[in-house]
């Protein structure tokens, strides 16, 4: 909505097709968070489960019958593309209050890199073929 707003307030054309990927990208997101919850009881002996509770055993699940790294990999690129496509459209938006003078572009965009992890501290997979101290 930012991204759309400023767009329409400075005069511009907002790039719609930025737009439904950036929607497209959170609905998966949903469709992701339905699917935990939906792959673990929401109550066990009449007591309701708590969200520390679901995610537990939600992991126990997948390492059980499930892959863990094929579920880790799908997740880290979803959030990743969230990350990119969020931080692109909020970038333009900025770039849009800068230009018709509402708001300093760097305050606006260090406010926002500060708040939003960068893409690299992601973590990444362990790679099993490499062993540690511990396995040794």
């Amino acid at each position: 909505m930012f991204y759309m707003t400023s767009s329409t307030v400075a005069g511009k054309d907002y790039d719609t097709r930025k737009v439904r990927l950036l929607l497209r990208t959170a609905k998966e997101l949903v469709r992701l968070a339905e699917r935990i919850r939906a792959s673990v009881p929401r109550e066990r002996n009449r007591y309701e489960l708590s969200k520390e509770q679901i995610a537990s055993e939600f992991v126990k699940d997948l390492t059980s019958n499930g892959s863990p790294m094929g579920f880790y990999k799908s997740a880290h690129k979803l959030f990743r593309r969230l990350l990119e496509r969020s931080r692109e459209m909020f970038k333009e938006g900025s770039n849009n209050l800068a230009l018709i003078g509402v708001l300093p572009k760097k305050r606006i965009l260090e406010e926002f890199e500060e708040s939003v992890p960068d893409i690299s501290q992601l973590s990444e997979p362990v790679n099993d073929d490499k062993g540690g101290k511990a396995d040794k």
